[in-house]
Parts: structure tokens; C-alpha cells; sequence
């Protein structure tokens, strides 16, 4: 009997009792590839670290895993950070990794473990989609960016909704980031919004010339992003054409700055980026009218967008 496929997301599980039965369970399939827990909000709950690492070490035997959904499973703590990661590291055919909408699971660890998980992340080279949105993950750009160069075949990557993944006014953290996802060339979509970004809109700028596949970039709500840096975002619009391939870019509330040479630089841009549908400006309140009237016209002479939103 080979088993390719688990799905036991959304049936209830929920506690200690289940968590030993799924412990004890995965080592012995050592042909799944798929495994789908999520939408089992209170499936961790419970769980002391002995528990946690009986799972997570189940988990690692399960060597030709590509697929794993564990989002929305009420994963918390530090021994949870500290085990996935040692599982990571036995999981060298994963392409797939969901561990979003688990506020709490980054949250209680330390700097250490969170260095741990981003190490066994780093054995994952195979890894196509890391959707980590919502997770807690704190002070961890730069791990991630040690990671990154790693794992070149990665193509989506969520980080939003961790307001405190690069630590409050870490202008270098933010470049290093920036500057380690041009590692990444067949990245396609990077959702790094409310995630302290700040004071790195030239290491934006310049990693876009890398990431020719790249169709959608969302940056909004970080205010300090581009930090009143007139040029960089000038310069961001101008390297922009160099993914022709974009179809979204969000950059509302993103300290987007600047005058008549901005204004400019957005409306050249924008006839060269045919496939764009979504472009948001709005609640950049140091963008000024001017600015925004060039963008405007040049907006309205490509037929308007379904979401343009500039003011």
C-alpha cells in the first residue's frame, strides 16, 4: 500500500490526543508527498514540547514530502519553531511550505530558534512556494537572508502581516533582505507588506533588475520604506520596466515620495508594463499633486486599470 496523499485538513482535529496519533503515524509513510492539516485552528493546542517534537520528528521522516499545508493550526511556541526546523532538514523535496495564519508560532521564540527553522529551511532547495504571512516572525530578515541565495527556485514568498519581522528602523536589515531576493530569479510574487521595511528603496530598486518573472510586488504599509528618498523611488519606477511581466504593484502608504521627475518616471514606466491591472499610490501623502496629475494622464491615455488608485 503506498500512500501519496494526506488531506485531513478542516475534520476537527484538535489536541494532544491527535497530535500523538498523527506523531506515531508519520514515520511510517514514507511515500507521502502531500499533507494537508489546515483549518484545524485548535489541532496544537495543548501540546507540550515533548508532544511537538514527536510530531515534528515524525514529520522529518517522511522524506518525500513536497507538500505542506500546516496553516491555521493553532502552531505556537518555541519548541514548535525549533522542532520544524530540524524536520526541515530531512525534507529536501519540499516545494511547497504553509505556515501562515499562525500568529503565535514565531512570537515566543528566541533569536536562536528562529535561526534554527531558517537553517532547515535553507536544506528545502527545492522550495517554490514559503507562505509565512501572519506567523509572528520577528527580527528575522536577516536570517532569511542568509537563507534566500538557497533557494533559487523560489517563486512566491508571503511575508505581510508581521509588522515586526525587520526590527524597528533597521535600515540595513531591510537592504540585506531586499538585496539576498535577487537571489531569487524565477520569483514571481513577493508580498512583503506591513512588514517593517524601511530606508531601502535602492536595494528595491536594484533587485528589480534581477527578477525578470516577477508579476506581483506588494510593499504598502510600510511607511518608512522609502523614507522621503525622492530619487529611489524614481529610480524604482525606471528599473521597474525591467519586469515586463508585472501585473500588480501595491505601494500605497509607503512613504512614496516626490514631485515632477517622480511623476515622470511613473508615467514612462507605465505604457512599457502591458500587463499591469493593479497600481496603487494612494495614502503617500508626500507625493504631490503635480506628481500625481502626470501619473494620472498617463494612466488615463492607457485606458485606466481594474485598481488604479493614486490619490
Amino acid at each position: 500500500f503506498v500512500l501519496e496523499e494526506l488531506r485531513l485538513h478542516e475534520t476537527g482535529l484538535a489536541g494532544p490526543e491527535h497530535v500523538a496519533v498523527l506523531a506515531k503515524m508519520l514515520p511510517n509513510l514514507p511515500t507521502l508527498k502531500f499533507l494537508s492539516l489546515y483549518n484545524n485552528q485548535e489541532l496544537f493546542s495543548g501540546s507540550d514540547a515533548a508532544g511537538m517534537g514527536a510530531f515534528m520528528n515524525g514529520l522529518g521522516e517522511c522524506s518525500s514530502l513536497e507538500d505542506l499545508r500546516l496553516f491555521d493550526t493553532g502552531l505556537a511556541g518555541a519548541a514548535s519553531v525549533t522542532t520544524l526546523g530540524r524536520a526541515l532538514r530531512k525534507l529536501s523535496k519540499l516545494r511547497v511550505l504553509m505556515l501562515y495564519d499562525n500568529p503565535k508560532l514565531f512570537s515566543e521564540s528566541d533569536a536562536m530558534g528562529i535561526r534554527t527553522f531558517m537553517d532547515g529551511l535553507g536544506e528545502c532547495t527545492s522550495l517554490k512556494d514559503l507562505w509565512l504571512h501572519n506567523s509572528g516572525l520577528w527580527g528575522a530578515s536577516g536570517a532569511l537572508a542568509m537563507t534566500l541565495p538557497k533557494l533559487s527556485k523560489l517563486w512566491k514568498l508571503t511575508l505581510y502581516d508581521n509588522p515586526n519581522f525587520v526590527a524597528e528602523g533597521d535600515i540595513e536589515s531591510s537592504r540585506t533582505l531586499l538585496e539576498s531576493l535577487g537571489s531569487c530569479p524565477a520569483m514571481e510574487e513577493m508580498l512583503l507588506n506591513n512588514s517593517g521595511l524601511c530606508g531601502a528603496s535602492e536595494a528595491m530598486s536594484n533587485t528589480l533588475l534581477k527578477l525578470p518573472k516577477l508579476r506581483k510586488l506588494m510593499l504598502h504599509n510600510n511607511p518608512e520604506l522609502f523614507a522621503g528618498d525622492i530619487e529611489g523611488c524614481r529610480v524604482l519606477m525606471e528599473n521597474l520596466v525591467a519586469c515586463p511581466s508585472v501585473e500588480e504593484l501595491v505601494l500605497s502608504n509607503a512613504g512614496f515620495c516626490g514631485g515632477q521627475g517622480v511623476g515622470e518616471a511613473v508615467s514612462a514606466a507605465l505604457p512599457k508594463l502591458s500587463n499591469l491591472r493593479r497600481f496603487r499610490l494612494d495614502a503617500n501623502a508626500s507625493l504631490d499633486d503635480t506628481a500625481k496629475n502626470l501619473i494620472t494622464e498617463a494612466i488615463d491615455a492607457r485606458g485606466g486599470g481594474e485598481d488604479f488608485n493614486i490619490r
